[in-house]
This record gives C-alpha cells, structure tokens and sequence, in this order.
C-alpha cells in the first residue's frame, strides 16, 4: 500500500494460522508488524530490516511477536506474514 501523507491500517484479531499479505511498490520502505502471539515469518520483498537500540538495523526473515520491521522492495511485489 501507498500513502500519500502518514497513515496507518488495522487488523482486528488475525487467526494465527492465517497469513497476512501487504503489497510493496517497487523502490519504497514499508512498516509492517506480527500481530500474531508468537514468531512470524516473513517473506517476500527485497529486504526486511529489524532495528534493535545498541545494534542498528539487521535484515531478519522473523519477527517476534508485536514486533514490527521496515521493508524495502527494489522491485516491487507482495510480502507474507505468517507463522511457521
């Protein structure tokens, strides 16, 4: 999804066995988050990039719960956001 100015979308409760999609345009940064109770994986799109204070960023195929991540997509296309 693109914006034109800050925004943000809610899900209700997501089941834990199903898999949340997002689109990335091609050359830009989204924020996603795992709003599952446990570990996601993450999919899809060029590079997923976690930031941890002391550390910086670090690119991750995971996110712990209520964790979110910046995704960057040189090409474009759709990440998946599911549990194992």
């Amino acid at each position: 999804m693109n914006f034109a100015g800050p925004n943000s979308i809610s899900f209700g409760r997501v089941p834990q066995q199903q898999p949340v999609t997002v689109s990335v345009p091609a050359g830009s940064f989204v924020m996603i988050g795992n709003p599952y109770p446990t570990t996601a994986t993450v999919r899809g799109a060029d590079v997923v990039y976690t930031y941890t204070p002391g550390s910086g960023y670090a690119a991750t195929t995971s996110l712990p719960a209520g964790q979110g991540a910046w995704v960057y997509s040189a090409g474009g296309g759709e990440i998946r956001i599911g549990t194992p």
